[in-house]
């Protein structure tokens, strides 16, 4: 049976995307299965960095106990939601010197994260990279990565299934 986690609440990302990845790493790294719990929070059309930390901040004014996190996306230059970030830190007492790949805890309690940039091929896949096993569904992953950045920008596409078989 998983372990569950106790004292944590709540945990916003930008999409769906972003919590299967994050189930599937917290899973994958400690058994235990977010998905069964309200704990990773999206909405489900994709609600964005803006959506990610609009929620945080409600849940922050709203509970003045408990434990919250949120992570969002590094994006490159013309997307930078450092800014974003380095402001709710100031704002909680915390160290805004730059993004920090470990992210950042505040006080115990509220916690904020950057995904590497997703922007650029190769950042990202090497995040994942680094911390699974390689496999033949990792290189299928990387290589649906590059041909969906080099055609439509980024997003994936179901016609890229068509390498599964």
């Amino acid at each position: 049976m998983p372990r569950q986690l106790t004292k944590i609440d709540a945990l916003f990302v930008e999409g769906p995307d972003d919590g299967a990845v994050v189930n599937a790493f917290v899973k994958k790294l400690t058994g235990i299965d977010l998905a069964t719990s309200r704990l990773v929070r999206t909405k489900d059309d994709g609600g964005g960095d803006s959506w990610a930390l609009r929620e945080f901040d409600q849940y922050i004014r709203e509970r003045k106990e408990g434990r919250v996190g949120v992570i969002v996306d590094r994006d490159g230059v013309d997307n930078d939601k450092w800014p974003a970030v380095r402001e709710r830190l100031l704002a909680l007492g915390g160290a805004a010197d730059g993004p920090v790949a470990t992210g950042a805890i505040v006080d115990g309690r509220c916690g904020i994260w950057m995904w590497p940039d997703n922007i650029s091929h190769g950042d990202l896949e090497n995040f994942l990279a680094g911390i699974l096993p390689a496999s033949a569904l990792m290189a299928y992953s990387t290589e649906v990565c590059g041909t969906a950045k080099e055609t439509h920008g980024a997003e994936y596409d179901l016609a890229d299934s068509v390498k599964l078989h």
